[in-house]
Formats: C-alpha cells, sequence, structure tokens
C-alpha cells in the first residue's frame, strides 16, 4: 500500500483475472496511539502511507471498474469521525479519519452512480494479531472478526441509496434486526460480554491513556501507563 506502481499492478492484476472490480474493503492499516511530541516523523509518515494515503490511492484506482460496470462498493474499516479523542492519538486519527473520508468522498463523488462509500468500525476490541500482540486486553475482552464479516456482507448488500455513513458494527447490526442473544455468537468469551471501548465518549485526559501502544519493543511500558492492560 506504500507503493502507487504496486497498488496500480494489483488491481490490473485483479482486472485480468476477474475481468471487473465490484467490492473494495480496505482494512490494511497501521497502529500508534502515542502522544505528538513522542512520534516521530517517520513513524507518523509510515501510518499516513498505509492508512489514508494507501486507501486513497487504491480506491483511485478501483473506481473507474467501478464507474464502468455501474456498481461498486467501497467500504473503509475506520472510525466515525469525532472531537472527543484526539489526546495521545493524534497522528493515528489524521490516519484512520482520512480513511473515512476517503468514503465520504466516494459517497459524495458518486451518488447516483451506484457506487457507494461507507466507513465501519468495531465497538469492541476485535480478536487479531494487533489486539495479541499489542495485548489490548485478554479475550474476554474481545468480539470475533466475524461481527466485521457479517456487518461487511450486509453494508454490501445494501441499496445504493444506503451511502455516506460511519458505522459502527454493533450499532449497524441491531439496525438490522440483531437483538443482544444474537451478539453472544460473536463473544471470544461465550460467557463474558466485551466492553464497548472503541465507542465510548471519553474525556482528552482519559483519552490520553486510554492505550500507548505503537513501539513493540516499548510495549511493556506503554502497558503500564494503559488504561487498557494485559486484563481490562
Amino acid at each position: 500500500l506504500r507503493n502507487e506502481n504496486e497498488i496500480e499492478q494489483c488491481v490490473e492484476k485483479v482486472i485480468q483475472k476477474f475481468g471487473r472490480i465490484d467490492i473494495l474493503v480496505n482494512n490494511a492499516s497501521a497502529l500508534w496511539w502515542q502522544d505528538i511530541v513522542d512520534t516521530p516523523i517517520k513513524k507518523y509518515d509510515l501510518i499516513t502511507s498505509i492508512n489514508s494515503r494507501g486507501t486513497f490511492a487504491m480506491t483511485k484506482y478501483c473506481l473507474p471498474h467501478m464507474k464502468k460496470n455501474g456498481f461498486g462498493r467501497v467500504i473503509t474499516m475506520s472510525p466515525p469521525i469525532r472531537l472527543d479523542g484526539f489526546a495521545g492519538h493524534t497522528a493515528y486519527n489524521i490516519s484512520k479519519f482520512g480513511m473515512t473520508m476517503v468514503a465520504l468522498g466516494v459517497a459524495q463523488e458518486f451518488r447516483g452512480q451506484g457506487i457507494t462509500g461507507n466507513s465501519l468500525w468495531p465497538a469492541t476490541v476485535v480478536e487479531s494479531l494487533a489486539s495479541k500482540n499489542f495485548q489490548l486486553g485478554d479475550e474476554k475482552t474481545w468480539r470475533k472478526a466475524t461481527i466485521l464479516a457479517d456487518a461487511v456482507m450486509s453494508i454490501i448488500a445494501e441499496p445504493d441509496t444506503f451511502t455516506g455513513n460511519m458505522l459502527i458494527d454493533d450499532t449497524y447490526l441491531r439496525s438490522k434486526g440483531l437483538v443482544d442473544s444474537d451478539f453472544v455468537t460473536y463473544r471470544c468469551d461465550p460467557n463474558f460480554e466485551p466492553p464497548r471501548i472503541l465507542d465510548m465518549d471519553l474525556d482528552p485526559e482519559t483519552t490520553r491513556v486510554l492505550a500507548k501502544r505503537g513501539d513493540v519493543k516499548k510495549l511493556n511500558q506503554d502497558v503500564d501507563q494503559s488504561i487498557i492492560k494485559s486484563k481490562l
């Protein structure tokens, strides 16, 4: 995602094999949760080149093929744009909100042309290599990635008028008819409901120490300074 030529080649290889592109899910991202003064410019360049720039470039090269067929679904795995969580997350938010803005841009530029743009974000920490390697809680505080997969499949099936939304996975699925009992299947620990820590209101100072993460070499130090510890 950091190399424009490789992105263009990737899209062309998909066209050569399948003949069309209908769906783009921008999921790849780099994580960095640190204060501005603790963020090296090289690290800032890394996360923005992968997250916002990579999403923009991949979307740019897919859109002409979607437009040709009069159909497309662009989904970015990125948070709703909000203003209460910048402390300790400024660089990361710039990169992730940039992804969300790509989805909103698609929605506005292609409204009425069969192409939609929406962003999707989990309410809880989701089980992944990132949640494990960065010790973002433990299994009982995570949901399975299937909740995001189910939400994506549902978004893809939405009509062309469903566009320009910044969605939270469980809130969206509830709007489709799911109830509390349906979410049990998404728990990593079937006996514990994970906290919706990624979609709660926070004051700036709490946000600052919610979870310092980014440098694996300093993981123990970051964990000690965070509200999200190895076990919530």
